[in-house]
């Protein structure tokens, strides 16, 4: 027999083999795999960049969280959470392109950790019916009318710089008349936000508000001029609403003028003085005063800080006592959107989860308990998880607890 003859004859055997495989149903099982059971959410990481001193370990925070969530607990009732990631560096133009590339791969949920990028996603969160999850307090350029898009997980950013206020006011100051505040911030919309929510609630919660100084969201190099301007006013607090490199620099020439010292108590805003920060900053952050939405490693009494240990130290290699605050927050974060996940999936089923379902899920979470915070709901007027926060102060290098957990006694007017 000629090749060609065995060539055509090889191929008919091969034929033959299909067919028998085909008629007796021995088809290989990777044929036959139905839809992947997994609920996707979109993490707009900063590994790099300005921001990166906290986006790093906010984003570690929630890519642990999933991982453990999955390896450890099985998912969501078995369906897989993946994060799909890009580091955005919290850039708006990086946002935008980050965004559309989760659409393209079907995200539910967007995380972010700056609130500049999460107001400009606002038109694009409406418009694609995905909801965008604010780590901080959703500002008023976020809010969306009913149904609303954008969330956060801690209360609102009117009264960031309020209750610190508040909190001096009723348990520090003791003098008749009320206390002079003043603040030091850097000029972002939520940061605007805040001023405007301290002055709207001085009257009510008992101090008054004598002025603010700015200083720059990057890079500051010197603020000793904004300071003594400031401290020309006489507060008797001030509050500093400044954040990463620039709180370096601040800190460092508070403690060369001797602030804390001359008897002007400093307290900075929510996720300011973090750990990681006052080990930067050094014996310049000691006797500050800060108030924290999440709370801290060495809260070792709550029940969810043990997962975390459990996790920073398979994944990271960390001790608790080089567990960054925003590690923390970027958890808490994950925890909140996975339950609005759950709750979805168990209203409409993995079949037909959609980002829709998720917003409907986030504004049905009740009572939710996740081991680290008193127990927070959700709803279309308050799309915020948390109203509490602590206070600590750092002694010895080290932020302790002098408060317990207080709930915010105010809420600002939403836009409908």
């Amino acid at each position: 027999m000629n090749k060609a003859w065995k060539r055509i004859g090889l191929g008919l055997i091969s034929i033959g083999l299909v067919l028998v495989l085909l008629v007796s149903g021995v088809v290989p099982q990777v044929a036959q795999a139905g839809p992947e059971r997994a609920a996707k959410i979109g993490l707009h990481g900063v590994f790099t960049g300005g921001l990166a001193d906290v986006g790093v370990p906010w984003s570690e925070g929630i890519l642990d969280y999933v991982r453990y969530l999955n390896e450890k607990q099985g998912g969501i009732d078995g369906v897989t959470v993946k994060a799909e990631w890009e580091d955005t560096r919290a850039l708006i133009p990086r946002t935008l392109t980050a965004h559309k590339r989760f659409m393209a791969k079907g995200v539910v949920a967007e995380l972010i950790v700056e609130s500049g990028p999460g107001e400009a996603l606002r038109p694009f969160a409406i418009r694609d019916e995905v909801p965008v999850i604010y780590v901080g307090g959703p500002t008023r350029s976020m809010f969306t009318p009913r149904p609303r898009w954008e969330f956060g997980v801690m209360f609102q950013v009117e009264t960031w710089l309020a209750m610190p206020a508040c909190w001096f006011a009723e348990k520090v100051w003791s003098e008749e008349r009320p206390p002079r505040v003043g603040l030091m911030i850097f000029d972002v919309a939520a940061v605007r936000d805040a001023i405007e929510g301290a002055e709207y609630f001085a009257d009510e919660l008992g101090y008054e508000l004598i002025g603010y100084e700015v200083v720059p969201f990057y890079g500051a190099i010197d603020t000793s001029v904004e300071w003594l301007r400031l401290l020309a006013k006489k507060p008797d607090i001030v509050i500093v609403g400044v954040y990463a490199s620039s709180l370096v620099t601040l800190a460092k020439d508070a403690g060369r003028l001797e602030i804390i010292e001359k008897g002007t108590p400093i307290c900075a805003a929510p996720l300011v003085l973090l750990q990681s920060m006052i080990d930067i900053i050094g014996k310049e952050a000691e006797n500050w005063y800060a108030i924290n939405p999440y709370p801290t490693s060495r809260d070792t009494h709550l029940p969810g800080m043990k997962f975390i240990h459990e996790a920073a130290k398979e994944y990271r290699g960390c001790e608790p006592r080089d567990i960054a605050g925003y590690y923390i927050a970027g958890w808490l974060h994950a925890m909140v959107v996975v339950e609005a996940i759950r709750l979805a999936i168990e209203k409409v089923g993995i079949d037909h989860l959609s980002g829709a379902a998720v917003r409907d899920g986030l504004v049905s979470i009740k009572d939710f308990d996740t081991g680290l915070l008193p127990p927070g709901s959700m709803s279309e007027d308050k799309p915020w998880f948390s109203d509490y926060f602590a206070m600590y102060q750092v002694q010895q290098g080290i932020l302790v607890p002098v408060s317990e957990w207080m709930q915010v006694p105010v809420s600002y007017p939403l836009p409908e």
